[in-house]
């Protein structure tokens, strides 16, 4: 059998992602949950073991376990210990570190007296070998060069820091500048885990060490800039896992793609026995006068992510500039401002909106847009366009491309109302419009009407410029055309132009880098 599959290969040039199933996409995503469901089953295995001190002293097992491993040649550590439990998690890891022979101080930073549990494990500190100071006795200006450990505050604290906290903050900041590593205990000091968002003087860290599950928050917004390499421990007992653990956390609130686990898709795989009419036809529509530019760079996104064919609908002045950047593809002008009659015949995914504009031209258009049954995406202006016209269903799939500004405009709020709650957005755009949504930000949000929420992409600021979404919206149509899984299409597409973007980043530098640029950059081998 092996003998008739090489010659198969050897006469077919059959490509190895063709003849062995790829990765299914179910098996890369990670589950993330609100702070609600992580209390759950925090207050259940507290119930359970009476008492929060047994997942203390697993905790501060699990820390020691990583950072012993990890940092094997530093022997100077300083553990930033808060009131609560997170600290009470810092002060037995502090004991295990000084118990190992290393060399501990512990930093004192309760904002009330300590009770309970907390208390219980900090009178273990102080019965330790632990060298034990307080906030007011740290120099601002000396930089420490060990590992420091922030216990301070974990989950129970917010996107506003103040007093000593923010200063502490500041100084782990300037120590990590200066060689530090830092390790948060459960999430970074001055983070939100709800929402991602982050004080200006939120501790960076190198490695967060988190117990129950994984959180929402480390994903989205400024989440993933703090919490640096996410290490997810269930501190559960073995019954409690068993029994009742997954059942309390309840619906899971979103899953997280590492983009560049893209590569294990294989999103640039084509079958041998194939031609253009297996990868779609897509029509992109836009570029009113003095926007050309956009039109392009959606088509090009579409024309290099696969498409079997690209059709470009925009200005007459725009269709030279468009074939002489892009030969491949089929540019006209609306016959009288009419799209339908251009379209009616083409089994077509549809891009409306780069380079639209605000004008009549425009609107006659998208007005057209929502008459056919074709697979739709809805970018830049269109989302304009569909801000004023609100409809409640759409004929055909739709996939709507918004970021914080016109997602805020789409649901009549504000974008810190968006940015405060980025996944509940997403699903509530999804289930107004009845669209798959692609929630644009420092990562995306996609949700579709079923509720399936997956967050892809990682912080690339050169990602910053007019155009990138442009690239993006071609680049989604273009999968959306010949995945069969519209979802997966759409998240694959968001995954991939987050890779390229990270390549060109690197090589021509986040500043210089243009949109267009990412194209050159599709390649995942």
């Amino acid at each position: 059998m092996l003998g008739v599959i090489k010659i198969i290969r050897r006469a077919c040039v059959i490509p190895s992602y063709w003849l062995y199933p790829m990765k299914n996409i179910s098996e890369l995503l990670t589950p993330v949950f609100d702070l609600p469901s992580i209390r759950a089953i925090e207050q259940a295995s507290f119930s359970s073991e009476g008492g929060s001190y047994p997942m203390m002293e697993r905790a501060a097992r699990v820390l020691f376990h990583h950072i012993s491993r990890r940092f094997k040649e530093v022997q100077t550590f300083t553990v930033l210990c808060g009131s609560g439990n997170n600290g009470g998690d810092g002060a037995l890891l502090a004991v295990l570190l000084a118990n190992a022979g290393l060399t501990v101080r512990g930093l004192d930073l309760a904002s009330k007296e300590r009770s309970g549990d907390a208390k219980k494990a900090w009178a273990a500190l102080l019965a330790s070998d632990v060298e034990v100071f307080v906030s007011n006795t740290l120099d601002d200006d000396t930089c420490f060069n060990g590992v420091i450990i922030d216990a301070m505050l974990g989950i129970g604290g917010s996107a506003f820091l103040s007093g000593e906290f923010e200063r502490v903050c500041r100084w782990v900041n300037k120590s990590r500048q200066s060689g530090a590593r830092v390790v948060a205990v459960d999430s970074p000091t001055g983070l939100d885990v709800a929402t991602g968002l982050a004080d200006p003087n939120t501790v960076v860290a190198d490695v967060t060490v988190t117990f129950i599950r994984d959180k929402q928050g480390f994903y989205i917004n400024q989440g993933l800039v703090c919490v640096g390499e996410v290490i997810c421990e269930r501190l559960e007992s073995v019954d409690l896992l068993a029994e009742k653990g997954d059942k309390l956390v309840g619906a899971v609130g979103a899953l997280w793609f590492e983009a560049s686990d893209v590569r294990l898709l294989s999103p640039c795989a084509r079958y041998p026995v194939s031609h253009k009419g297996s990868y779609g036809h897509i029509s992109v529509v836009g570029g009113d006068d003095g926007y050309g530019g956009a039109v392009i760079m959606a088509a090009s996104g579409a024309a290099r992510t696969g498409a079997g064919t690209v059709s470009v609908l925009t200005r007459d002045n725009h269709i030279a500039p468009v074939l002489a950047r892009i030969p491949s593809v089929m540019a006209v002008t609306p016959d009288g401002e009419d799209i339908k009659g251009t379209l009616r015949n083409l089994d077509s995914v549809l891009l409306i909106g780069p380079g639209l504009g605000r004008k009549q031209w425009g609107e006659a258009l998208f007005q057209q847009a929502l008459e056919l049954t074709h697979r739709k995406v809805l970018d830049a202006d269109a989302l304009h366009w569909l801000s004023l016209n609100p409809i409640a269903s759409f004929r055909g799939l739709v996939v709507l491309t918004p970021h914080v500004g016109e997602a805020a405009k789409l649901l009549d709020t504000t974008p810190d109302g968006v940015s405060g709650d980025l996944i509940g957005s997403a699903k509530a755009l999804s289930q107004r419009y009845g669209a798959i949504v692609v929630l644009k930000g420092v990562s995306s949000v996609i949700s579709a009407p079923d509720g399936r929420t997956v967050i892809a992409g990682r912080p690339c600021p050169g990602l910053a410029k007019g155009g990138s979404g442009d690239v993006l919206s071609g680049m989604v149509s273009s999968c959306l055309a010949y995945y069969q899984n519209p979802f997966e299409a759409v998240v694959i597409a968001v995954a991939w132009h987050n890779v390229a973007a990270q390549k060109a980043s690197q090589e021509l530098g986040e500043i210089h880098m243009q949109p267009y640029e990412l194209l050159d950059y599709l390649r995942l081998s």
